[in-house]
């Protein structure tokens, strides 16, 4: 199963973030962690997503107002030998 770590930076308000997670929700998207950091001028959201497609998530969450930009890492399990 696929997992994305984003980050979307916003407008530090409640209806950016709100249409963040509207858009989360619309598409269905498996969120495992979500945090919201807010600041004077910019919002932080990481976003910790499952089996979801990353770039096409990406892609329509740079769409949403007051978003200004987003970014998709696809997570790799790493294996460590002790």
């Amino acid at each position: 199963m696929e997992s994305y770590l984003m980050t979307v930076v916003c407008r530090p308000s409640l209806p950016a973030l709100a249409r963040v997670v509207s858009t989360l929700h619309a598409r269905r998207a498996e969120v495992t962690a979500l945090r919201y950091d807010a600041g004077s001028r910019i919002a932080e959201v990481v976003i910790d997503i499952e089996g979801h497609d990353g770039a096409r998530l990406a892609a329509q969450l740079r769409r949403v107002v007051d978003v200004l930009t987003v970014d998709a890492v696809r997570r790799v399990d790493v294996a460590v030998a002790s």
